[in-house]
């Protein structure tokens, strides 16, 4: 997180093949309330490019059945991707969901 401006650094790296094929770090365009809802956050990004690729990918070479794995070391953000309970936690509430 920059100091400066209080918000929150994302990144990500795509592999394939044991290659890396695309990599990003920018800095976030909103100020989170919490860690959780950066890494959320930074989740989103990547899911944001792994559908792209995925469609990239089906149109060069063939559609791509098996799914891709993203990985986030935050069990917070983890918990808040897999389950729906999240909406209703106080510290999560103000983070929009959409099902």
């Amino acid at each position: 997180m920059s100091l400066d401006n209080r918000k929150a650094v994302s990144g990500y790296t795509f592999i394939l093949n044991g290659v890396t094929i695309s990599w990003s770090s920018k800095q976030q365009e909103i100020v989170s309330l919490s860690t959780t809802e950066a890494e959320y956050i930074a989740l989103t990004y990547t899911a944001k490019e792994a559908i792209w690729f995925r469609n990239f990918l089906s149109k060069l070479i063939s559609p791509i059945t098996f799914p891709l794995n993203i990985y986030n070391d935050n069990q917070s953000a983890i918990s808040l991707a897999h389950t729906e309970v999240g909406q209703f936690h106080a510290r999560t509430k103000h983070i929009n969901i959409l099902s």
